[in-house]
């Protein structure tokens, strides 16, 4: 995952929750989304109106398990920096927004704006 998608970290840096970007606001799993963790570690994701996703990466599973609780994204890339010492922190960052934007785009994790 570091640096595939990094590209599209500014992009969907954005959070789709009251306009609200990843930086400023709490994230986690949405209650009505299904996940079922395979033999292998993986994760599939459902949500209510069919949209699915699989998690394989290690990157990935981390960022999922990692949203169990309310979390940052400084939290999950403070997570990521402790599994991954050898990647550029700029990067972990990078491509920890841009897939937790697209788990927010596709309705899987929820965005709470940090109040002011």
């Amino acid at each position: 995952m570091f640096s595939e998608v990094g590209s599209t970290a500014g992009a969907l840096a954005q959070g789709r929750s009251r306009g609200a970007s990843l930086e400023a606001g709490w994230l986690r799993r949405r209650r009505l989304v299904r996940a079922f963790e395979d033999k292998r570690g993986g994760w599939t994701l459902v949500t209510g109106d069919w949209k699915s996703m699989r998690i394989e990466s290690p990157v990935g599973v981390l960022i999922w398990e990692a949203l169990k609780e309310w979390t940052t994204l400084d939290g999950v890339t403070s997570l990521l920096r402790l599994h991954f010492q050898g990647v550029d922190p700029g990067v972990i960052r990078e491509d920890a927004a841009a897939f937790l934007a697209e788990l927010l785009r596709l309705g899987f994790i929820e965005l709470e704006v940090a109040p002011a």
